[in-house]
C-alpha cells in the first residue's frame, strides 16, 4: 500500500465520518475524478462523480438568483392582483351603501305639518304637557332636599370628632401610667428572679 493510498483511506474514513474540511473534500473529488484510482476505491468513483455534479449544480448562484428573482415577482404579482381586488369589491361595497343611505333619508323627509288646527286646542295641550314636567322636576327636588338632612347628620358627626379631640389629652395621661405601671411589674419581674 502506497503513501497515497494510505492517505485516500484516511480521508474517506474521515469523510464518512462527518470530519473532513472543505479542501480535503476538493482533493477526495478531484482524485475521484482525474487519472487512475485503484480498484479497491473504484466503487466510491461514481459516489463522488455525482457529488462533484452536485456542487456545480448548487454553485450555480445565477440559476439560484434567477429562481428567487421569479418566486418573488410572482408573489409580488399575485399580492398586487388581490390588492386592487380588494379595492374594487371594497369600493363598490362602500358605493352601494351610501346609494342605499341617500335613498333612506330621502323617503324619511315629509314635508312638516300642523298636529293641531285649532291654536287653542294647542295652547291647552302644551299647558298640560308643561304642567307634567313640572311636577316631575319638584318631586325630584323634594328628594334634593333629603341631602339638607344628610348634611345636618354629617354636622353632628363632626361634633362627635370634637369629642375624641378633647379626649386626646385624657389618652396621653393614661399611656404615661399605663407605662409606669408596665415599669412596676418589670421591676417585680427582675426582683423576683433575682431572689430565686
Amino acid at each position: 500500500m502506497t503513501m497515497e493510498t494510505h492517505k485516500i483511506n484516511q480521508l474517506l474514513h474521515r469523510y464518512f465520518d462527518g470530519e473532513t474540511t472543505t479542501e480535503e473534500e476538493r482533493l477526495l473529488e478531484k482524485y475521484f475524478s482525474e487519472g487512475e484510482v485503484i480498484p479497491e476505491h473504484e466503487p466510491y468513483r461514481s459516489f463522488f462523480a455525482g457529488i462533484a455534479e452536485l456542487s456545480d449544480v448548487q454553485g450555480n448562484k445565477k440559476l439560484e438568483e434567477g429562481l428567487m428573482d421569479f418566486i418573488l415577482e410572482s408573489e409580488h404579482a399575485e399580492k398586487k392582483r388581490y390588492r386592487w381586488l380588494w379595492q374594487t369589491v371594497t369600493g363598490i361595497a362602500a358605493s352601494i351603501l351610501i346609494i342605499f343611505g341617500g335613498i333612506l333619508i330621502y323617503e324619511q323627509q315629509q314635508p312638516f305639518k300642523d298636529t293641531f288646527s285649532n291654536p287653542e286646542e294647542a295652547r291647552a295641550y302644551a299647558q298640560k304637557t308643561l304642567m307634567y314636567v313640572s311636577g316631575k322636576y319638584n318631586s325630584g327636588l323634594a328628594k334634593l332636599s333629603e341631602t339638607g338632612k344628610y348634611n345636618k347628620a354629617m354636622g353632628q358627626l363632626g361634633k362627635v370628632a370634637l369629642l375624641g379631640q378633647a379626649s386626646k389629652p385624657l389618652s396621653k395621661s393614661l399611656k404615661a401610667v399605663n407605662a409606669g405601671f408596665s415599669e412596676v411589674e418589670n421591676l417585680n419581674r427582675y426582683t423576683n428572679s433575682k431572689n430565686e
